[in-house]
Formats: C-alpha cells, structure tokens, sequence
C-alpha cells in the first residue's frame, strides 16, 4: 500500500476511491495457537476502545495536517469515546436519519465527470467551506505479547482492536 502525502487535491477526483487503507479483509479471529483457541484466549488482540483525543474541523483545509506526529502539540484537541460517532458526541450535527434524508438547499455539488460538468471539478470538496473532517489521536503501549509481530489496525463492529 502506497502512502499518500496529506494533500487535498485527491478529494476532487471521483477515479481516487481510497486512501492509505488497508486491503479487504477477513474478520474471523486469529489465535495464535489451538490452546488459545480452545480457551477463546485473544491474545493477539489488543482493544484501543477508550477516550482518544479529538479534533473537528469545519473543512479539510482547517484540519490539523501534522496532528500524527509526536511532537504535535495537540492542546486543542478534545476528547471522544472511541467506537462513537462524532455527531452523537457533540461534534458537527447529526447527517443520516431514519426518515428522509434532508436536504436544506444550501448547496449543490454535481458530481465530477457528470454530464453537467465534464472533466474533474478541482476544489469542490477540497476547498468547500463545509466538509467535515476529524482528526483522532491516541498514545498507547502495544501489549508485550504482540511485540515483534505484523499490526494491523481495524474496526469490528462495536468494538475497535488491533
């Protein structure tokens, strides 16, 4: 998986379907052996569910672009319950509902190659006014027992784990 440097401008192009994320994958559980099997013993598990530190910026543009480096100074951030939603946790508003979607007539993207714009629209959601971003951050010691070992971060269901 190649990198990506943090700039926008990949937001606008609709052929850019993700970024740094890893390959499909199985969520069975892996044990490291029968025994731990058997004892439904998780020990190449580790959850990172708990309170993260937290930044919402109203755009991408207004986002914290070096807040993963250690000598961040992350003083502005907050903090959030992880798993949550951020809009349940008091950040930004609440989008989906389980009625009709609503749409305030604000604004109205067309999408990139769509008939009424041809050609890629270059800043229509890198540089929108609106277009929420989060920012997460937490510091943790990886337990002794996945030391030395390929980690991988993912979310299952309610509950995060490496």
């Amino acid at each position: 998986m190649a990198m990506v440097k943090p700039e926008l401008s990949w937001l606008d192009d609709p052929e850019i379907f993700r970024v740094n994320v890893l390959p499909a994958h199985s969520d069975h559980r892996f044990y490291e052996n029968e025994r731990d099997f058997e004892e439904k013993k998780d020990s190449l598990y580790q959850s990172l569910n708990g309170d993260w530190q937290f930044f919402w910026s109203e755009n991408a543009s207004r986002r914290p672009a070096n807040f993963y480096r250690e000598d961040f100074d992350a003083a502005d951030f907050g903090k959030i319950p992880v798993p949550c939603h951020i809009e349940l946790a008091g950040y930004d508003r609440i989008h989906y509902i389980n009625t009709m979607y609503p749409w305030e007539g604000h604004q109205y993207r067309r999408p990139a190659y769509s008939l009424e714009g041809i050609g890629k629209q270059t800043g229509q959601f890198s540089q929108a006014k609106y277009n929420p971003v989060g920012s997460y951050r937490r510091v943790f010691d990886l337990d002794k027992n996945l030391l030395g070992k390929r980690i991988c971060y993912f979310c299952r269901s309610a509950s995060c784990r490496l």
